[in-house]
């Protein structure tokens, strides 16, 4: 089995003549730790950022050779290099101001990664978006449904839990036995529909958090009145003072944003959107199941 990374032979010079690398040799397993120790300016930084081919200005690499996974990353050209930094490796640099952006929450700096690494096309991650959204814009339907169903039941008790046995009680009949069976039953049947609105009403949070987290403006706009609200295209659009053309251009760009997020947060190794139909609401429920 091919090692995660070697180096061999590596040197790397500036060009003011300083040599800051010197021969370097090293290999990392699967699954090991290295730590690369030395005084500040002996070139730990150098040699990392060598590893992705992100030297400074008059870094040079003189010679050697930097393997992942067997294929050599000096080689590699711009895209190749762009495909692997980030996905397959990635650094955290020394300062905190070039590593995350102050005015950017994490979570969306980490979107813009997974965004810019995928491996599906733009045709199956729309139709994988669509396969998740579609259901969940008849949701609000549904909840507005069970909420009338729960009105009726919850009115049903009342009436037959108002109804005056006194006269039974006086008699030694006590409440009947039916009517008391009866509210039991209706009770249970008002738990049910509770518990089914609760759920219904975790999927479309899921649902709008999903879309939040990979879109924003116009884009966010568009797909949450549709696909959260239950709203036509026609609707939503009318929110956003955009016409048909460039509202389809945005909703588009945005089912590809959540299209992408979905696949590689709830089932990475799904690469087609017959398989993603069913891991994508599996994984999902489980999520919504453990909340």
């Amino acid at each position: 089995m091919k090692p995660l990374l070697e180096i061999k032979n590596l040197n790397i010079n500036y060009k003011n003549s300083i040599k800051a690398v010197k021969d370097v040799n090293f290999t990392l397993e699967d699954n090991q730790i290295i730590s690369i120790v030395g005084e500040s300016g002996s070139g730990k930084s150098t040699l990392i950022r060598a590893i992705l081919k992100l030297l400074p200005m008059g870094g040079e690499i003189e010679s050697g050779n930097i393997f992942f996974l067997g294929k050599d990353i000096l080689s590699l050209n711009k895209n190749e290099l762009n495909s692997l930094r980030g996905k397959d490796i990635g650094m955290i640099f020394q300062d905190p101001n070039s590593t995350m952006d102050p005015i950017k929450t994490i979570e969306k700096q980490f979107i813009e990664y997974i965004l810019e690494h995928n491996d599906i096309s733009k045709k199956i991650a729309i139709e994988l978006a669509k396969e998740y959204l579609e259901p969940i814009k008849l949701i609000t339907m549904k909840i507005n449904s069970l909420k009338e169903d729960l009105k009726h039941l919850q009115s049903d008790i009342t009436t037959i839990g108002a109804v005056d046995y006194s006269k039974e009680r006086l008699t030694g009949g006590g409440t009947p036995g039916g009517l008391e069976q009866q509210i039991i039953r209706l009770e249970s049947k008002r738990d049910a529909v509770q518990k089914e609105i609760g759920a219904l009403i975790d999927e479309r949070e899921t649902a709008a958090d999903i879309i939040n987290t990979c879109t924003s403006g116009k884009e966010n706009i568009l797909l949450m009145r549709e696909y959260v609200d239950g709203k036509s295209a026609k609707h939503a659009r009318y929110f956003t003072d955009l016409e048909k053309s460039q509202a389809n251009e945005l909703k588009t760009a945005g089912l590809v944003k959540v299209g992408y997020y979905l696949h590689h947060t709830y089932y990475p190794s799904m690469h087609t959107a017959k398989t993603v139909k069913v891991g994508i609401h599996r994984a999902i429920s489980e999520t919504c199941g453990k909340a």
